[in-house]
């Protein structure tokens, strides 16, 4: 399984989306029939899309929105305001420092982060589930599973500077995503990453290699404290109602 997430970007690296829905492939293998069947469909949908140089946003926009119907229903409350602000303004802000904000780029910002969803879906999926629970969870394991992560995308661009940034960044990511991954669930996790992707969209600037160095090290904080705080409250309400949730069902 592992051989087959790393040959993904390989094999369709000229069609970066069914490479995306690679890991979503591999996740599904151990879900219900129903969930096996739509998660292959979409993937040949998409490769038939890609093949014929055809715009598959209107499928990737249907399938985002079953997945946000879903994903809200099931998202788990206490982290996932926190982490989306940090996000907002940490990111946001040293995106601001380089260029200026767009305000009529958002309507573009947004109709991107619906439409990269479904493919945010498959390599979350994949990551915190899978590779997940073979790594285990904590700092070093995060930031191994983002570094890896990080490696994966670069057979789309294979040359140095991309390297080194993808995997800082992917890294920095990791940490920020694992840190709530655990209270507020998978759909978190996906549209964390989404929001992530989306927002520099809405600005005229790009990251700077010293940015990406902050960006980690901001976000090594932000996964120190969320895990400091998650672990001195572990008795609260919510840990007991989500047990509770668990052993009911």
């Amino acid at each position: 399984m592992i051989v087959l997430y790393f040959l993904a970007p390989i094999l369709f690296y000229k069609m970066q989306n069914a490479a995306l829905l690679v890991p979503g492939l591999l996740w599904s293998r151990e879900k219900p029939r129903r969930i096996k069947i739509a998660a292959l469909a979409f993937f040949l949908i998409t490769l038939a899309l890609s093949l014929l140089k055809i715009n598959g946003a209107p499928a990737a926009l249907a399938a985002s929105l079953l997945l946000l119907a879903y994903g809200l229903f099931y998202m788990k409350r206490p982290l996932y305001l926190p982490a989306i602000l940090f996000l907002l303004l940490f990111q946001g802000g040293l995106l601001a420092f380089r260029g200026t904000f767009r305000p009529a780029a958002l309507g573009q910002a947004l109709s991107y982060a619906f439409t990269n969803l479904v493919f945010v879906a498959s390599e979350e999926a994949f990551l915190r589930e899978v590779l997940r629970k073979k790594l285990g969870s904590g700092f070093f394991p995060a930031l191994l599973l983002g570094l890896l992560w990080g490696l994966w995308h670069v057979p789309f661009q294979p040359t140095a500077d991309y390297a080194a940034i993808q995997i800082l960044h992917a890294a920095a990511l990791s940490l920020v995503i694992d840190s709530v991954y655990e209270v507020s669930g998978l759909p978190t996790a996906i549209f964390l990453h989404s929001l992530h992707n989306a927002l520099p969209l809405a600005f005229r600037a790009a990251f700077s290699p010293a940015d990406h160095l902050l960006f980690f090290l901001g976000c090594c904080v932000f996964s120190f404290f969320v895990t400091k705080v998650t672990a001195t409250n572990s008795a609260r309400l919510y840990y007991g109602r989500k047990g509770k949730d668990e052993e009911d069902i």
